[in-house]
């Protein structure tokens, strides 16, 4: 009995199917335990601990398990670390409102002390109250993100993120910033004569903090090359690209051209796609350095738009995963070549391989 025949007995037809799917991996490594909450397959006690508190905030309903984007948006904006810390504790719950207070200090006035409302909460704090009322009418932003009703200070912050460039969300969190730090001001007795002008002052710090991260990233941070250059002469240049064209399907570009831009071999393939794009990208370079060793290529010089998977392949590093095994494939694969390197150029510089998977 075929081992395919042995497959469809055992497994439900859509388990086989994903089985049949998974690529085998040429250099045969040796079976081994990998802890899969760990991007390189190694256990740590800081990987056991963010697996435990993910379980635990799954189990709870927690927004941290179904806000992924938000989260990530949050982090990844171009603000300040102390205004993504503080955007981060306004939606986890723990700003030390007076509502927040209250629930460790039994007793506690639960009432805005700047206005005396019934409930001082963060959205309240820094959407509702008249002082941030007045720090928002002096910003210039649109009434509509800060003047609606919204039940919880999560859904604000969901909506605008939803709404907002990645800059215009990182402006919107800086003035609800402002709003909290004016409050606290008005409470420890040091209150804002001009609050009007709150709004603007805290833009300006945000794009302040912007022009000198730029500025800090060009004198101190590795040039990449933006645009294609042809590779020496007795070289071929390989430039490869993956794409996730759906939920199930990917698709791999590749273009091989010589020192004088002549291109002597492209393709493009469809296949059974995975969630990962750093694998996608490792498949497609695979399959573009199979095609070019059967067209006869045996000095090549491979690149990419992916400086993660580059790295690895440059250190020939190969951590306990899937894209492990696919580096040691290709790593096995280059053996096969009398001589090769590795570049990596930014997006632009990889036009035609990104447009054949694309």
């Amino acid at each position: 009995m075929s081992k395919l025949r042995v497959r469809r007995q055992i497994f439900l037809p859509c388990d086989t199917e994903l089985i049949l799917d998974i690529p085998l991996c040429m250099s045969w490594p040796m079976d081994k335990l990998i802890w899969h909450y760990n991007a390189r397959g190694l256990f740590t006690v800081r990987s056991a601990y963010h697996m435990i508190v993910s379980e635990r905030a799954s189990n709870e309903g927690s927004p941290s398990t179904h806000n992924a984007k938000l989260w990530r948006a949050l982090w990844e904006c171009n603000i300040p670390p102390r205004i993504k810390l503080f955007g981060w504790r306004a939606c986890v719950g723990s700003l030390p409102s007076s509502h927040r207070i209250l629930t460790r200090v039994p007793g506690f006035a639960m009432s805005c002390s700047v206005c005396d409302h019934a409930e001082d909460t963060p959205t309240h704090a820094v959407l509702e109250c008249p002082l941030a009322i007045e720090v928002w009418s002096g910003s210039g932003l649109d009434e509509s993100l800060w003047a609606s009703k919204y039940r919880t200070f999560m859904d604000c912050i969901v909506q605008a993120m939803q709404l907002l460039s990645e800059d215009s969300f990182g402006d919107f969190l800086a003035i609800m910033w402002e709003c909290w730090n004016a409050r606290n001001r008005f409470i420890f007795g040091t209150p804002e004569s001009n609050l009007s002008i709150l709004g603007k002052r805290a833009l300006s710090f945000v794009r302040s903090y912007r022009l000198h991260h730029e500025a800090t990233a060009l004198t101190h941070g590795t040039v990449h090359p933006f645009a294609w250059t042809p590779p020496p002469p007795g070289y071929v240049k390989l430039n490869f690209d993956g794409d996730i064209i759906s939920e199930t399907i990917a698709r791999w570009g590749f273009v091989i051209r010589d020192h004088n831009d002549n291109i002597l071999l492209a393709g493009t393939k469809h296949q059974p796609g995975h969630a990962d794009a750093s694998i996608e990208e490792a498949r497609a370079c695979l399959h573009g350095l199979t095609c070019a060793h059967n067209h006869g290529v045996r000095n090549i010089i491979i690149e990419g738009d992916c400086l993660h998977l580059i790295e690895l392949l440059k250190a020939k590093s190969t951590p306990d995963n899937f894209l492990g095994f696919l580096v040691k494939d290709i790593t096995f694969f280059l053996t096969r070549f009398d001589l090769y390197a590795w570049s990596f150029v930014k997006r632009g510089g990889n036009r035609v391989a990104h447009d054949l998977a694309h």
